[in-house]
């Protein structure tokens, strides 16, 4: 069932607009944006590319004339307020935007195309919903989504023009990791579990107590449109050394007091069980158990 808000607008008296509802049409969102299966909770959607909401009204209809209808998107302390405007124009892929086109306007009820820049943050975004008539303004927190890097669009820097690499590199969740010495070399399956329950909860955990989201938290957030510096924070934190990071490694015999490397066989247990117990080092890993957690974490 697509993620539904009740919004808390019911004060206003029954002949005031009001918002009601709204529906974040996860479903038809996730398959849009190539984010099918990585929840089931939350809205995830890739940046530069339109999603929408379904807004409901309680009251009378919506007189764009005198009624202004504004979107706030926050992530930490930064926020963009974004007016819903009525068009018929494409985006501009280098700032927020909130249109709804004319045929998908009625009475009590407007769908609305959101569209992130190209070059957003990666992160867990608040959504707000202001509503200003003539006579009184009211704002609401209705949900959250989860806005990542879109590989698919041409202007982001991830930018993959071959379907088979973006199968391999984004969309497989199977493959095989090479170990050993260059005169002796191994291979071992693996599951990389990107859609595997929690796994995206954990790595974008992992960027809230990253040391330089800790010691700066804004300048982190403008950093993190950044996907090489998105990928040296997790490449640190894939290790404890120094920070609260996944895994701690061994390369003795002793592992009775954990896992050995050899037995892990993929990334959603690890990473489950780093978040479960509320960022403890999970023991032990090894350079192909490391390699194999960040290419988990990268690939969102």
């Amino acid at each position: 069932m697509d993620y539904k808000q009740q919004a808390m607008y019911n004060n206003g008296g029954s002949g005031n607009f009001r918002l009601r509802m709204v529906n974040f049409e996860m479903k038809e969102n996730h398959i849009s944006h190539e984010t099918q299966g990585l929840s089931e909770t939350q809205l995830v959607v890739r940046r530069g590319k339109p999603f929408k909401l379904t807004l409901l009204f309680g009251g009378r209809t919506w007189n764009p004339h005198t009624d202004k209808v504004v979107l706030l998107v926050r992530l930490g302390n930064l926020a963009r307020s974004i007016p819903v405007l009525f068009s018929d124009q494409c985006s501009n892929l280098h700032k927020w935007s909130a249109k709804v086109y004319s045929r998908e306007r009625h009475a009590h009820s407007v769908i609305v195309h959101i569209c992130s820049p190209v070059m957003s943050a990666v992160g867990v975004y608040e959504l707000l919903v202001q509503i200003e008539t003539p006579w009184d303004k009211r704002i609401c927190s209705v949900g959250a989504f989860a806005l990542l890097c879109n590989p698919w669009l041409q202007y982001d820097p991830v930018y993959m023009p071959q379907e088979a690499q973006i199968e391999e590199y984004v969309k497989s969740d199977f493959g095989l990791v090479y170990c050993g010495t260059s005169a002796n070399v191994q291979s071992r399956p693996w599951s990389f579990g990107q859609y595997e329950p929690g796994v995206l909860e954990a790595c974008l955990t992992l960027l809230q107590i990253s040391p330089q989201h800790l010691h700066d938290s804004d300048r982190d957030y403008i950093s993190r449109a950044d996907p090489v510096y998105l990928s040296l924070v997790i490449c640190a934190m894939v290790n404890c050394n120094d920070d609260l990071g996944i895994l701690l490694g061994r390369w003795t015999n002793e592992y009775h007091d954990g896992v050995k490397p050899t037995d892990w066989t993929g990334s959603a247990d690890i990473l489950r069980q780093w978040l479960l117990s509320k960022f403890k080092p999970v023991r032990y890993g090894q350079c192909w158990v490391f390699a194999s957690v960040l290419c988990t974490g990268s690939s969102f």
